[in-house]
């Protein structure tokens, strides 16, 4: 086997270098193949820029106009907590009671089907209806949805003009 080639200014040269500016051809149709096997490859990659997945948290929110909070807490936080509190694979309970409204946030255990612990909660939820004040409004049951909330808030403003007139 000969040597490598030596440049003018006397280095020496890599033998994988030489081999390849030899046979320039051969090069090529190897970075050709490397090319189109990543275009194929890449073309059919699934991409999931937000994946499905579902979070096991659901809200009772309850509106009550004109009760305090003490008394919000009272009527509506303590019964819907109590009637929630027994499901099967229930992680946490919290509310959050203000003046004419609560809100209890109950949270299961991942791997629970969210479609089945909310159709729980609502059966639970209708049947401590009857213990809640009759001025209250019926307590709306909602799923946590990561994918229903939105990935960009944009916010405009001009001095001195009307928003309809700088959208």
């Amino acid at each position: 086997m000969s040597q490598p080639e030596r440049p003018i200014d006397d280095k020496p040269v890599n033998p994988v270098i030489a081999f390849f500016v030899r046979r320039f051809v051969f090069s090529t149709a190897v970075f050709l193949a490397m090319v189109l096997f990543g275009l194929i490859s890449g073309s059919r990659v699934g991409v999931d820029l937000l994946p499905r997945f579902e979070i096991p948290v659901v809200a009772v929110t309850t509106a009550y106009p004109g009760a305090g909070p003490e008394e919000v807490e009272q009527q509506i936080s303590r019964p819907i907590e109590d009637a929630v509190s027994t499901l099967a694979g229930l992680d946490q309970v919290a509310s959050i009671s203000g003046e004419g409204f609560s809100q209890v946030v109950i949270s299961f255990e991942f791997g629970q089907d969210i479609n089945r612990v909310a159709t729980d909660v609502s059966q639970r939820v209708a049947a401590v209806r009857g213990q809640l004040p009759r001025e209250a409004e019926a307590p709306v049951v909602q799923r946590f949805d990561p994918a229903a909330s939105p990935i960009l808030f944009i916010a405009l403003s001009a001095d001195g003009r009307d928003l309809r007139e700088v959208g």
